[in-house]
């Protein structure tokens, strides 16, 4: 068998890939570079620039089909819609066929995506919304390298968008990949990146999953009177008996993990109770509500130390 033939990687030697680095998405120009582009040959790799790799994903969302369909809010569909994309266009996507036919019946259906379409895609998810995000910078630890996506819509959400503020700041966010998805309709996932938001609001690298989870009962007293009732008063718990519950019986976390969650909330408001009064939590706070204080030290040091110097 001969070798595919080499594909220069330098726009300026390479016509189809100048105008795929210089033409907007939905340019006509950008469209005929697309179809002539090896079909085989993944063009995400070829693209150098953050602009360039905003603007592919910006053509990728725009061909999907799966866009202008009737929104629906519940979880359940918000998973299939993520699913849907992140199976199609992942470069991660490594699912079967069974897997695949799986898919179908919660009305995700994959169908036949070029190699040259795949993209670093990633399930992006919390305890109610689902969505997917595009790797176009180099660092996936930062949550600024990212596009996200809501695939039911095809709008990409930023900082300052009420959605961001609810589900993202207000949540928390897990990269996942989706690994399989068995006859008894379960995801299986693998966490990749963590985000919560810190004092600042700003979203900050974790260590896990589990500590994006913690974090948000560290809330439930503004998610409201019956949820607070639920989870909390209706088991014999005040806010500290339950994330004590949580972090030894759910989460288990350990001293790095809590560590990294309280850089992060302490500095942040909280209530004790639904409709009760906020307070910061500090260090000696947040070490008192997880039953840790030993981690006291270690926290009031790096607070006291001064900003490291670029």
């Amino acid at each position: 068998m001969s070798a595919r033939p080499r594909v220069p990687r330098c726009a300026a030697s390479n016509p189809l890939l100048r105008l795929l680095t210089t033409c907007q998405f939905d340019d006509p120009e950008f469209r005929e570079a697309i179809a002539a582009w090896p079909a085989r040959r993944q063009l995400w790799s070829y693209l150098d620039t953050r602009g360039a790799r905003e603007n592919f994903a910006r053509f990728i969302v725009a061909r999907d089909d799966a866009n202008g369909v009737s929104y629906d809010d519940r979880i359940t569909r918000c998973m299939s819609a993520a699913a849907q994309f992140y199976a199609r266009y992942s470069a991660f996507a490594r699912l079967d066929d069974g897997a695949l036919a799986h898919l179908q019946s919660v009305d995700a259906y994959v169908g036949s995506t070029p190699r040259m379409l795949r993209a670093p895609v990633y399930m992006a998810l919390n305890a109610s919304q689902a969505f997917n995000a595009f790797l176009v910078d180099a660092s996936p630890r930062s949550l600024d390298g990212y596009m996200l996506l809501e695939p039911q819509t095809g709008d990409f959400i930023a900082p300052g968008d009420p959605r961001w503020r609810r589900y993202v700041q207000g949540e928390g966010l897990v990269l996942y990949t989706l690994d399989d998805f068995t006859e008894n309709l379960h995801y299986e996932l693998s966490a990749r990146h963590s985000f919560v938001r810190d004092r600042r609001g700003e979203m900050v690298h974790v260590p896990s999953e589990q500590v994006v989870k913690l974090a948000r009962d560290f809330a439930i007293a503004d998610s409201g009177e019956t949820n607070f009732e639920h989870y909390v008063t209706r088991r014999g718990f005040d806010l500290a008996g339950y994330i004590r519950h949580q972090l030894r019986c759910v989460w288990r976390l350990d001293d790095e993990q809590l560590l990294a969650l309280g850089r992060a909330l302490i500095g942040q408001r909280f209530r004790a109770r639904p409709g009760g009064p906020s307070s910061t939590l500090t260090p000696e706070s947040y070490v008192s509500l997880i039953g840790r204080e030993h981690l006291l030290p270690a926290l009031t040091r790096e607070r006291a130390a001064p900003p490291a110097r670029g």
